[in-house]
């Protein structure tokens, strides 16, 4: 049997790459993602390694390779422990208001570890319990921690409603996991789960004969011009002024990122010149999409960072201004049925795109599908033959950590001037 010590190999063979899931609360709003080990190695005897060496994984990355900043996005990072870490975890220099600390599932109740939880909860760290099931043995956890996770699809509705009854006599959050559809959220909610996490947010709920109002293909076919390279600023102008919101927006934004600069501008030809296309791209990709949607805004953060990643991962290819554009494109409106929640065929029927495009994000084929392929596996922690990308493991790490800081400094420009 192959062990996971003579399997490990040299550090270049087993790398982790994090990936991180989003949790929202009863609103919709993101207050947390759990950082997820993601193994690659490239021994195919290579087996998953156990939870203490996964869990070093994660600090390690988190803290010294991408940095809690960037990961958390001003919201704490949920990170699972096992026994031995939560004891060595008070001797970490992690503010409080950082991190989650999650007791495994199958770490063993004993004295040792609620001293350790307890030590943690005095230090005012936030004590979750991962994949939580009730019994009279873990009343000593539930009494220090705070939020309770329950995996919702390990039990049928009775059982699920019993567990909420049983936890309900604690102080603690219930956190609902594995959510992946509305009507999922929908039935946690009225349960009385306070926090989610799953993929229901990114899945689409299908409305038979709902179509795509004209507002919105008007702006999708905006989004489409501003990817073309060909496009000219007249063009953008026209395609601007049918829309108010958009034209209010931009100014908004200028007011707030350019503040003190005194610039005034009597059209919105002179407002797409001053911004330039790049910029403007991303503004308008925001704006448009959070308009129209009521969708939570870490979808739109999705959206940015799997659009980037396409269009980096593109430029490691060296290919033209043009096909980074299309990889953009492919990136950010492969999600475009989830946001909107119209089929794919149909939303692709009503607007512009070229043929690459269609085929990369309704079939995953050609170089852009197998990009487009690679970003979903990262997203969803998935494992990928980078190979088939043409680009290594190294390179595609770097690229998803950029596009994650990109897509949050985007976000927070956009948020700001929504403030101001």
């Amino acid at each position: 049997m192959a062990t996971e010590e003579n399997c490990r190999g040299p550090a270049s063979e087993f790398e982790c790459i994090l990936a991180r899931q989003p949790i929202c609360d009863r609103e919709l709003r993101l207050v947390g993602y759990e950082l997820l080990y993601r193994p690659h190695c490239q021994s195919t005897c290579c087996t998953e390694p156990d939870p203490e060496y996964a869990t070093a994984q994660v600090m390690i990355t988190a803290m010294t390779e991408v940095g809690m900043d960037l990961l958390s996005a001003d919201v704490p990072c949920f990170i699972n422990m096992t026994k031995d870490a939560l004891n060595h975890a008070q001797s970490l220099s992690l503010s409080a208001s950082s991190v989650v600390f999650e007791v495994l599932e199958d770490v063993v109740i004993d004295e040792y570890l609620v001293n350790s939880v307890k030590a943690l909860a005095e230090r005012g760290y936030t004590i979750a319990l991962d994949d939580f099931v009730y019994s009279e043995a873990a009343i000593p956890l539930l009494e220090c921690a705070d939020i309770v996770k329950v995996d919702i699809r390990a039990f049928n509705t009775q059982a699920l409603i019993h567990q909420v009854n049983l936890l309900r006599r604690f102080s603690v959050k219930l956190l609902a996991e594995k959510v992946e559809t509305w009507q999922e959220y929908r039935m946690c909610k009225k349960l009385g789960f306070e926090l989610f996490q799953g993929y229901f947010f990114a899945s689409p709920e299908m409305l038979n004969g709902k179509k795509a109002p004209h507002n919105r293909i008007s702006t999708l076919r905006l989004l489409i011009k501003l990817n073309d390279p060909q496009v000219s600023f007249v063009e953008l102008e026209t395609l601007v002024s049918q829309d108010p919101f958009i034209y209010y927006k931009l100014l908004r934004y200028i007011n707030s990122a350019y503040t003190g600069m005194g610039k005034v501008f009597h059209d919105i030809k002179s407002i797409l010149i001053f911004l330039g296309l790049e910029q403007l791209r991303t503004l308008v990709c925001i704006m448009a999409l959070s308009r129209m949607t009521d969708k939570p805004p870490m979808l739109f953060l999705l959206m940015l960072q799997r659009a980037k990643f396409c269009e980096l991962m593109a430029e490691q290819q060296r290919l033209t201004r043009a096909q980074r554009n299309a990889y953009f494109t492919t990136g950010l409106f492969s999600l475009l049925e989830t946001c909107l929640d119209i089929p794919a065929q149909q939303l692709f029927h009503h607007i512009p795109l070229c043929g690459s495009v269609k085929t990369a994000i309704l079939k995953k084929q050609g170089h852009g599908g197998k990009v487009l392929q690679c970003a979903i596996a990262i997203e969803c922690q998935q494992q990928f033959d980078y190979a088939c990308c043409n680009v290594t493991e190294q390179t595609v790490k770097a690229c998803h950590y950029e596009a994650v800081n990109w897509a949050y400094k985007q976000m927070n420009s956009v948020l700001l001037s929504s403030e101001t």
